[in-house]
């Protein structure tokens, strides 16, 4: 199994009807898209974020499935809105102990 973390800190600019957009459309990827296994979608709601907003959290059957996911249009169409309304973004991708 794959762990990929994507944590989300949106521009000042980016509205708040687009950041909830953006993230249902990530959210509508997990019945689309072959190889997930889980696929979590969501808005911050603590004080320990260091000014993050949201994450996505989705575990993937092995490389190649991260791999296809990553590279799928509908990914690529979702991902390109979201580095534009983001002012970071962290990814990480790693294989549980």
């Amino acid at each position: 199994m794959i762990e990929h973390l994507v944590v989300i800190r949106w521009k000042d600019a980016t509205p708040q009807a687009r950041r909830l957009g953006i993230l249902e459309q990530l959210a509508a990827l997990r019945d689309k898209l072959p190889g997930i296994v889980e696929y979590r979608v969501g808005e911050n709601f603590s004080e320990r974020s260091q000014g993050y907003h949201a994450a996505i959290t989705s575990t993937f059957a092995d490389e190649a499935s991260l791999a296809a996911y990553g590279s799928h249009p509908l990914h690529q169409q979702v991902a390109g809105q979201l580095k534009d309304a983001a002012d970071s973004l962290i990814v990480l991708d790693f294989r549980p102990l």
